[in-house]
This record gives C-alpha cells, structure tokens and sequence, in this order.
C-alpha cells in the first residue's frame, strides 16, 4: 500500500498542492487526472522522493520512501531524460547495476516488439520512441511500483494499446502497484482500478469509476434538494453528488468535467 497523507508543496509563494490525500492498494492502477499544471507531476514527483513536500507524508508498504528501496521503484520522467551518445545497449548495462532483478530477456523481447532501433544513441530518438524505451526499461527492471508521468504521450494507438495492457499484466499479480498521470479521461476509464481527479493542486474526487458514477447525477433546477451536494452546472442540468434517485445518470466523461470545472 501506497498513503499520500496531507500533502502540501510549495514552489516559493505559490501552492502547488494543497492537503492531497491518496491511499492507492496492491493490485491497483491508480490514475491521477487532470490538466496540465493541475499538480499531477508534483505528486508523482513526491511520491518517489524526487521532491520533498512541505507538510504530509508518504508512506510505501508502510515504510517511508528512505526505508524502503528505491530499486523497488521504477519512474518514467517527465522529461525523458537521455545521455548523449549512449546506445540502448550501454542502458542496459547501466540498469543491470542499478536494478538487481533486471530481466535481460524481456528487455530483449520489447525492444524488438517495440521496434526500436538499436544501432542510433537514444538521444536521438524521437519524442513518442524515447517514452517507449523508458517503459522498456522500467519492465525490464523488474520493480514492485511502477510511476509513469503520461505514458502514451505521443504514442500511436497500436503502441498505446500494448502499453496498457503491459500495465494490466503488471498489477494482475495483486501485488505489484502502478500509479500513473493523464490528461485523457478515456484512459482512466480503459485501465484505472482506482483514480484521483486533481485541479489547482488539491484532490477533488477519489476512487473508482462504479463510486464515480453511482454518487452523481445530473438534475434539472427544478429537481434540486438540500441533500444534494452541487458540483457545477452542465450544458444540460446541474451535476450534483446524492444518493437520491432523481434526474439522470451521468456517464464517466461528464462527471470528471464536472470536477475539473468546478
């Protein structure tokens, strides 16, 4: 288990994120959502000790980041940091030290099922291949988490599709953990067990796609009660959290607008 616990972050002045609050399970794929700037890498970025958070902590499989070995964790960056004039091979060696369960052989197998050019340095990759080689990498490492900053950026939808379900694969052990970010509400609903919508750095919503859609609905004004908790106004109705049967039911799409809009 994964707790993200009162999370706060500052960059100078301005709040980055604001009492973030996460509890993310083995087995789980736990998507962060939301736009750009929303907070999304500054809690990835925390979460593997990249940045230290003003308040809050973080416990992994209930040890802080420090006790439990960051060789159990694999990243990929949002910057998708490569080294000049290195090949693939001279990564592999690299992550061998680094990674003491790496698999040569599944390295060997996605780099040839990825198609990926093994005689040009890395570097040179384009933008949608350097993410793909960093995923290589950090299957091949073998760790127990998994934190991925938009994965399928500039992938094309075969290859996206393959990415997705290496990470099913991953978690269908019940213990392994993948936690990754997006900004396409669609990807949460084809892979996520649990998810968290994040705006101007605070946690809005959090947990699965059935408690997402069985909490809300979408009401005329002339339907609305006191119970009801408003979450913001649609081109069609007001979405609103109850438990009331009334108006009508959202689908996923809507309800994480809701959010972000709100």
């Amino acid at each position: 288990m994964i707790e993200v616990i009162n999370l706060e972050k500052s960059y100078g002045h301005k709040p980055a994120l604001i009492d973030v609050n996460l509890t993310i399970n083995p087995g789980d794929i736990y998507v962060l959502v939301g736009p750009n700037g929303a907070g999304k890498t500054t809690t990835l970025k925390c979460i593997y000790g990249d940045l230290k958070p003003d308040e809050g902590k973080i416990l992994v499989f209930e040890k802080k980041l420090n006790k439990f070995k960051k060789r159990n964790i694999a990243v990929l960056l949002e910057e998708r940091v490569t080294f000049k004039g290195l090949f693939p091979y001279d990564y592999a060696e690299l992550w061998k030290i680094l990674y003491p369960n790496w698999n040569e052989k599944k390295y060997k197998e996605l780099i040839m099922e990825f198609n990926l050019p093994i005689n040009k340095p890395v570097h040179t990759y384009s933008s949608g291949m350097k993410t793909l080689f960093h995923i290589i990498l950090m299957f091949s490492s073998q760790p127990k988490v998994l934190i991925l900053d938009e994965p399928t950026q500039n992938i094309d939808p075969v290859k996206k599709d393959k990415i997705l379900k290496m990470l099913k694969d991953f978690t269908s052990n019940g213990e392994n953990i993948v936690i990754m970010s997006t900004h396409h509400i669609e990807e949460v609903e084809l892979i996520a067990t649990r998810f968290a919508i994040i705006n101007s750095g605070k946690t809005t919503f959090e947990g699965n796609i059935e408690k997402a859609l069985s909490e809300h609905k979408i009401v005329k004004q002339s339907e609305m009660t006191e119970e009801m908790e408003i979450i913001t106004q649609l081109d069609d109705g007001i979405l609103v959290k109850t438990s009331e049967k009334i108006g009508r039911n959202p689908d996923f799409r809507e309800v994480v607008l809701g959010y972000l809009k709100k």
